[in-house]
């Protein structure tokens, strides 16, 4: 613990320098210069088909939703991440009841990395519109391109199904309601943030959380995956915190807050109650390193 915090310490300050160099205006036009799709690795359809054949779950979920074209085009990699991702939002719609569920939600998609699962999302939910939100939209690849250009691609990808947005930059930054919003693997520990390179002023758990909340629409559903029972055990404890501030003391929430709309938002949010639950989720397609644990969380409609 304590190496862990001196590295934490000692690094931040290059971790800054290199967040705001990702950030200026003059790299993004740079590597958005080419103009054209980045290089998406070849499909692998072969691989692929014989893995669903030999996955009878993976491949009784890929015909449910109408997956087994798009993940012809995926490499088998993104194809086991894709049907991972499917299979945890199914445990969350077999979660709550139909009459919990909006009928083509609006919905948006928190800290959405490049959005290379993105099919998941539009098969699995129907989505009348779809939003993703990546704070570190332009941290740049091997091959030069950057998240922002896989995700576009992606996009074009996902819009036969659903209209998809992705945007680059702060969820805080958003105040359109949303029926639902998916969160997979927020920084809830600072350890994964320090690992990815961003810098200590990113780590705002609590705030971000309470934020996320207030975009909800009356009924409206959180769907939130963390790695690891320690980091869930600190997603609970911020459920938790948000669950009392929102209903005990929001006149504290808003004087904390400085901004306009996160005031609004905290106002919504104590008239309306707010709970949560943990969630069984499958065992994922794909070897990740920690196991995965869910919330599901409805505000009052």
């Amino acid at each position: 613990m304590v190496a862990e915090f001196i590295h934490q310490k000692l690094s931040q300050p290059l971790r800054w320098l290199s967040f705001v160099r990702r950030q200026r205006a003059g790299d993004k036009l740079l590597r958005q210069s080419a103009n054209k799709p980045p290089y998406l690795p070849p499909a692998e359809p072969k691989q692929v088909q014989d893995w669903l054949d030999n996955t009878p779950q993976a491949k009784a979920l890929a015909e449910t939703y109408g997956l087994s074209e798009p993940l012809s085009l995926m490499t088998l990699t993104r194809a086991q991440i894709t049907m991972t991702y499917a299979a945890y939002l199914q445990a969350m719609v077999r979660a709550v009841s139909q009459t919990e569920i909006p009928v083509q939600p609006v919905w948006l998609d928190v800290g959405a990395k490049n959005w290379d699962y993105g099919q998941a999302l539009t098969r699995v939910l129907a989505p009348k519109a779809i939003t993703g939100v990546e704070l570190d939209a332009y941290r740049r690849y091997a091959d030069g391109y950057c998240r922002w250009d896989y995700a576009q691609t992606h996009a074009k990808a996902m819009a036969e199904f659903a209209p998809a947005h992705y945007i680059a930059g702060d969820v805080c930054a958003l105040t359109e309601p949303f029926d639902g919003i998916s969160w997979f693997f927020p920084f809830v520990v600072p350890a994964p943030l320090v690992a990815w390179g961003l810098p200590d002023q990113c780590f705002k758990p609590q705030a971000l959380l309470q934020h996320v909340l207030g975009l909800l629409k009356p009924g409206g559903l959180l769907f939130i995956v963390n790695q690891g029972d320690w980091e869930a055990e600190a997603q609970a404890e911020l459920l938790k915190n948000a669950q009392v501030e929102l209903l005990k003391n929001a006149q504290a929430e808003l004087l904390q807050n400085t901004q306009a709309e996160l005031q609004k938002n905290a106002q919504n949010n104590a008239t309306k109650r707010i709970s949560y639950k943990s969630i069984v989720l499958p065992e994922p397609f794909y070897a990740y390193r920690h196991t995965h644990r869910a919330f599901l969380v409805q505000k009052e409609a």
